[in-house]
């Protein structure tokens, strides 16, 4: 078989068959964390491409700020401009 791996792969990437990526392993997976993305191929055809994840930066857990917040007492009263304004739109309709 021929194989279509193209010249955007041959120059900076590690092609090597599913054979010896098995006998290899550990290294493979080095080579692939070292940001060096790895072909891995059937029969001379490239079947997966192996990278490295992108490590997401950590996010606050869930209740990471209680005790750190307060909410007003009033917080969920709308103030009577706001109310009579509301209440004047649904008699219009």
């Amino acid at each position: 078989m021929s194989t279509n791996i193209g010249k955007k792969f041959t120059e900076s990437n590690m092609i090597i068959s599913i054979a010896q990526a098995k006998a290899k392993f550990s290294q493979v997976i080095r080579k692939a964390e070292s940001g060096e993305p790895v072909i891995i191929t059937r029969h001379g055809e490239p079947v997966v491409t192996l990278h490295a994840v992108q490590h997401r930066p950590n996010l606050p857990k869930i209740g990471s700020m209680k005790g750190k917040i307060e909410i007003a007492n009033d917080f969920d009263e709308l103030p009577p401009e706001f109310m009579s304004a509301f209440l004047s739109e649904n008699k219009s309709n």
